[in-house]
């Protein structure tokens, strides 16, 4: 395998939600099935002045609440990882609950070759 460089900052988990479809995410982790690895977020907790429709309404004035408003000043992602890395996971699980709705959901996102290399 290629020796990631020291330099490359050890990788978060972040994610977003839009303003009228609150979640609550109780679990969030990454595998590396290559380097046979799992890392999980801890001390996990939720606020959700994040996406507070207003807040985000005072960066992007044209926000409808219904998008995913990518920036980081509406991403959580200030949790670190249990085991600290710099090489990116193969794939990332979110266990999660709408607010809106009341129902459970999992998550999985396959991290792909191409996603890593704009990582």
């Amino acid at each position: 395998r290629e020796r990631v460089p020291d330099e490359v900052p050890d990788w978060t988990v972040g994610y977003a939600m839009p303003s009228f479809y609150p979640v609550r995410v109780t679990k969030a982790y990454g595998i590396n099935t290559q380097e046979d690895w799992t890392s999980i977020l801890h001390t996990h907790s939720q606020f959700m002045t994040v996406s507070d429709f207003k807040r985000i309404k005072g960066f992007l004035p044209n926000y409808d609440g219904y998008g995913m408003p990518l920036r980081s000043y509406s991403t959580i992602a200030y949790y670190e990882q249990i085991m600290k890395t710099n090489h990116l996971p193969d794939k990332v699980v979110l266990y999660w609950t709408s607010l809106f709705n009341a129902k459970f959901y999992i998550t999985e996102l396959d991290v792909t070759p191409k996603m890593k290399a704009l990582m």
